[in-house]
């Protein structure tokens, strides 16, 4: 699908009239930027507009049919915390749902309700598998959770006053009963008048002060470690033997379990840790550990990693594989405002904005760019990009030597490509994208999608763009740059709201194909398994299915 995203905004500028009130206004432009099914562009209203949450108290789960129907069934897993006694106080009994199976929802089969909702208001995948797990609650262990997009409507259209919604429940009882569902919402900060709220809305951050907030993440390379690690050994299990998940080394940055005698999984949820010092100490103890007990078989369960530090990526398959060079090729747009940015770049001698030289390692010479040339990105390289001629720079890519040599590298501990797979919901975005697809192109690593409907295929990842930038980050830079008063330079918003894209593309690593990015390249999953009534709740146990392939 092609969206002309600069004829819709024309359109909306020449007729400001079709819209009720500025919240609609930016209810548009947030629908219209989701349309583009790229979690790497997103437009934020301004954050009074996001003040409140409307929600459904109802946590659902899908999971494949216990009546051994072709579609999934849609669960209601549990009520979303507190809100239990204000339904009670409208006469309906939510919490009689719990274990419940949802039928139909406003008259549709429950899950083919959900697909159409996935298709037409969650932005962040182009797989629709992806965007139907992303629509439903995703259980980590049966505590943790990440409320879907169809119960919790952070960013997706919000509800009418008034509106509710129907669902058909059979109880565990076997019963069946119809109730309707009126929307309710949090609200994350009050305000006491219209003046309150208009400066709430209006008054933006400087942007230094959005510059230093965005670039808060990447400071943390010299962090100290939250917690001492134990380099304790495996303890025998004795339940099943044949699958009993051991927890051996627990963090928030990454975890390491095993499953059984000769299996292990490593869960990394982020490649933006709290501590990157902690990150790599977790894995040197993990991976130490794994290989000191024998656990030759690892699950990379990649589950809802939204992305961070492409450099952290790329350290860990160099630890998993002993590459010499794990980097994909990237270029970037060679556009009239880009080519006035490289040439400041070299004027100013400027070395670290995304249009200096130095910035990039060049992927035929693995060296920098010359500090002072533009030939990297000017002519440039011409390619169609939906359906449009432009230029585009060289082949380049990142230098994360420095990763590799500060970050840990325990001996002995390397797998073969047939020794691991890599498991993900399809919510493994950006950096874990690259991650992930490295190991299925180029390392030829077995992967595992979970969810979604069974009938389609699916993949392991989504938006795996090599970078994205914010307004705010490209304006500071612009500034840097000497170029704020081009007229061709983006303006930073007056109010709260922000926008981020992707800046730069990256290509496969097996194939001679520049006329067609990953982005836009699918590869489904080499399986494709359902979750069950029990693993929808406690993502865990998706494991034991995992090891099944090993042996398959």
């Amino acid at each position: 699908m092609q969206l002309d995203m600069i004829a819709r905004l024309k359109e909306m500028k020449a007729n400001p009239s079709q819209f009720a009130s500025d919240y609609d206004f930016h209810q548009q432009l947030v629908g219209l930027v989701r349309q583009l099914h790229d979690g790497h562009t997103g437009y934020s209203a301004p954050s009074c507009y996001s003040n409140f949450r409307p929600l459904q108290p109802l946590m659902l789960i899908s999971y494949a049919s216990e009546t051994g129907g072709l579609y999934p069934d849609i669960g209601v897993a549990a009520i979303y915390p507190g809100l239990s006694p204000y339904y009670k106080s409208i006469g309906i009994d939510v919490a009689q749902l719990i274990g419940g199976t949802v039928l139909s929802i406003n008259g549709v089969d429950a899950w083919q309700y959900i697909m159409m909702f996935a298709n037409s208001s969650v932005g962040t995948s182009k797989d629709v598998q992806v965007r139907y797990n992303i629509a439903l609650t995703q259980f980590r262990n049966g505590a943790s959770y990440t409320l879907g997009s169809f119960e919790s409507r952070t960013s997706c259209p919000k509800p009418k006053a008034g509106e509710k919604v129907q669902y058909d429940v059979r109880l565990t009882d076997g019963s069946i009963v119809t109730v309707e569902l009126p929307w309710v919402a949090l609200v994350a900060q009050s305000v006491t008048n219209v003046q309150s709220f208009t400066k709430w809305c209006y008054s933006a951050p400087t942007t230094e002060e959005k510059w230093a907030r965005s670039q808060q993440s990447k400071q943390q390379l010299l962090a100290e470690p939250r917690v001492e690690l134990a380099h304790t050994a495996i303890k025998p299990t004795t339940s099943d033997p044949a699958f009993e998940i051991v927890p051996l080394l627990v963090s928030d940055d990454v975890s390491f379990y095993s499953v059984n005698k000769n299996t292990a999984v490593v869960v990394v949820p982020s490649f933006e840790p709290i501590s990157y010092l902690e990150f790599g100490k977790n894995l040197e103890a993990g991976l130490t550990l794994l290989a000191n007990n024998s656990l030759h078989r690892l699950i990379v369960d990649v589950t809802n990693n939204g992305g961070g530090d492409l450099c952290l990526g790329y350290t860990l398959i160099k630890l998993l594989f002993s590459e010499f060079s794990p980097y994909g090729a990237n270029d970037l747009i060679s556009s009239p405002l880009a080519v006035d940015l490289a040439n400041a770049a070299v004027e100013t001698g400027v070395d670290d904005t995304y249009w200096s030289p130095q910035k990039w390692i060049d992927v035929t010479t693995n060296k920098t760019f010359p500090a002072g040339s533009t030939s990297w990105l000017v002519p440039g390289i011409q390619h169609v990009r939906g359906g449009v001629l432009g230029n585009y720079s060289n082949l380049f890519r990142d230098g994360c030597d420095i990763y590799f040599d500060v970050m840990p590298n325990p001996v002995n501990v390397h797998y073969r490509p047939s020794q691991v797979r890599v498991l993900s919901n399809g919510f493994c975005g950006s950096t874990c994208a690259v991650f992930s697809r490295h190991l299925q192109e180029f390392d030829g690593v077995k992967t595992v999608a979970v969810g979604g409907v069974q009938q389609m295929t699916m993949g392991i990842s989504t938006t795996p763009g090599g970078q994205v930038i914010d307004v705010a980050e490209a304006v500071s830079m612009i500034e840097e740059l000497g170029q704020a008063s081009n007229p061709l330079s983006p303006q930073d918003f007056i109010t709260t709201a922000t926008m981020r894209f992707t800046l730069r593309e990256i290509y496969p690593w097996n194939r001679d194909d520049t006329e067609v990015p990953i982005e836009y390249f699918y590869e489904p999953a080499t399986y494709h398994i359902p979750y069950t009534k029990d693993s929808a709740i406690n993502s865990q146990l998706v494991w034991k299915d995992v090891v099944k392939t090993f042996i398959n």
